[in-house]
């Protein structure tokens, strides 16, 4: 559903602001920490998934993020920044996504779950190299986004 990605996607741009070091990359021994953000999403391909990137997200508004997202080709453009896939649309709950060198953290969203009077709930699952990202920065980022989805508006602050 393009109308969720574009909601988190924008929620993931702001807590990627608020932790940069999570927006890297690792080849070798070699650790890179980017300024723009090339978030890729993992869509379906027949019988596969293949990661799409979109490019500089963080410099998309809202509308250009959509635009981008319904646009968005079924191949890579360039390596990633930080990943993202939403196997939720499988009826998927949980999982551990698997970081595929040299890109790093990747963001699993499972299938958001009608709970009670109008609650929601969602597994995320962050895998990162600690080589790269720090257990307390990675953490502290999942928690930040984690807020941001129960309260969008105090992301907007």
């Amino acid at each position: 559903d393009w109308s969720s990605d574009v909601c988190s996607s924008d929620l993931l741009v702001r807590a990627l602001r608020a932790y940069p070091k999570m927006n890297a990359t690792m080849e070798g021994d070699q650790v890179t920490h980017w300024e723009p953000l090339h978030l890729g999403y993992t869509l379906e391909d027949g019988d596969d998934l293949c990661l799409a990137v979109l490019p500089n997200v963080d410099k998309l508004n809202l509308k250009s993020l959509s635009e981008e997202l319904a646009n968005l080709k079924r191949e890579a453009k360039e390596n990633p920044t930080f990943a993202l896939t939403n196997l939720g649309d499988f009826g998927i709950d949980s999982f551990t996504p698997v970081v595929t060198p040299p890109n790093c953290p990747l963001l699993g969203i499972g299938r958001i779950k009608p709970q009670q009077e109008s609650r929601y709930s969602v597994w995320l699952s962050l895998t990162f190299d600690s080589r790269l990202v720090g257990s307390g920065v990675a953490s502290r980022f999942l928690n930040a986004f984690a807020l941001s989805l129960k309260n969008p508006l105090f992301a907007l602050l």
